[in-house]
């Protein structure tokens, strides 16, 4: 009989298939299963087609269970006894697709499904956090920090059946610690298939930057990047994503009179955007949150040198290195560092190559990929 895996997730397909951020066996990691049913809590439906490759050469189905209408009331604040009304869904479908393994992206409501389908059926579960969730997303307005309470109702099933978990970088480990998960393993996410090391670091003339990521209040907001960057002369800023301030971004270079100077692409394919690094002078990113982004690993495996901005972070902050340079999170910080960097040419090469020397020995996409995969075969070996 052919290996089955369920995997839950609460992302919107389309937008992935949108931005471009498309990774070669996502979500069947080794190709160790033969098919791969994919179910979104949400009713973006797309085409398997735009998806076939996250899943290799395996069959691929796509399934959806949307969320309650008006879910924070119909279920009084995700109360279980509601909630699992809705879960039984899940439980109805994992009884006919009869999967070996369930795997759970994040830990919101596609794990709460995911752990009430482990409860009745036993089917063994894994889930992997890309946030830390008490400490990255902290709501500001009281409607918010309500719901954002009744959410932990929607945690806990997870955090007490799930068989293993995956924390996608260092700052979730003392989350887990928190919660008494005894299980988990930190495995980064596996990106930059394509990457290819630069081989020179000539500067290009106009010099060269990048950033690339969604671009959104408060937690990656770009915005003292294109300050920075408009200051200084013979500099171009290639900016790639969107976001809820993509349209402020645009309209503040336009009133430093830096647009001609600075290309805002909303999105762009994986493959091209690890082209454009290749190419690039300097990356620079600013987050809020812990952990490390996918597109900074990104920039470390084609051995860019790396701006970032410093954090309140933690003993486990990965960016806490001398493989990058961090900068306070203003106009002037962010200046400064460029400015260095520009001018210190053995400082850039140093630290490009010390990035992607870090890279390749601590997130090298086949090795993640591998260790997921084994995983994967020590859980079933023991089911």
């Amino acid at each position: 009989m052919a290996k089955r895996l369920m995997v839950l997730i609460s992302d919107s397909l389309s937008t992935i298939a949108r931005k471009g951020e498309i990774t070669p066996r996502y979500y069947n990691p080794g190709e160790l299963f033969e098919e791969v049913y994919i179910l979104a809590t949400n009713d973006d439906e797309v085409t398997p087609a735009e998806f076939q490759s996250t899943v290799g050469q395996a069959e691929l189905s796509l399934r959806y269970v949307p969320l309650p209408t008006h879910g924070f009331l119909s279920t009084l604040g995700y109360q279980q006894f509601l909630l699992n009304r809705w879960a039984e869904t899940g439980v109805r479908l994992a009884k006919e697709i009869k999967p070996n393994l369930i795997r759970c992206y994040g830990n919101g409501f596609n794990a709460y499904m995911g752990s009430r389908i482990r409860r009745k059926l036993g089917v063994p579960m894994v889930v992997s956090l890309h946030v830390v969730p008490d400490k990255d997303f902290q709501p500001r307005t009281f409607l918010g920090k309500i719901n954002s309470k009744a959410l932990r109702r929607v945690e806990q099933p997870a955090l007490r059946s799930a068989d293993h978990f995956i924390a996608v970088y260092n700052p979730i480990v003392p989350y887990l610690q928190r919660n008494e998960v005894k299980a988990y393993s930190v495995i980064y996410n596996a990106v930059g298939y394509s990457a290819v090391p630069k081989q020179t670091y000539d500067l290009h003339r106009p010099i060269r930057l990048l950033t690339v990521g969604n671009q959104l209040r408060d937690h990656k907001d770009p915005m003292h990047i294109v300050e920075a960057a408009s200051e200084l002369q013979n500099v171009e800023l290639k900016l790639i994503g969107t976001g809820n301030v993509h349209e402020q971004l645009m309209r503040l270079a336009r009133e430093l009179n830096s647009d001609a100077r600075c290309e805002f692409i909303p999105a762009m394919r994986n493959e091209q955007v690890l082209a454009e690094m290749q190419q690039a002078d300097i990356y620079m990113f600013n987050q809020s949150m812990l952990g490390i982004s996918k597109t900074v690993m990104e920039a470390a495996l084609t051995g860019l040198p790396i701006i970032v901005n410093k954090r309140p972070g933690g003993a486990l902050d990965e960016l806490n290195a001398d493989w990058l340079l961090q900068v306070e999170d203003t106009k002037d910080g962010y200046g400064r560092g460029i400015r260095e960097l520009i001018q210190n040419n053995t400082e850039r090469e140093r630290l490009g190559r010390a990035a992607y020397a870090h890279a390749r020995e601590t997130w090298a996409p086949q090795d993640m990929e591998s260790k997921v995969a084994t995983l994967y075969q020590q859980i079933l070996d023991r089911s």
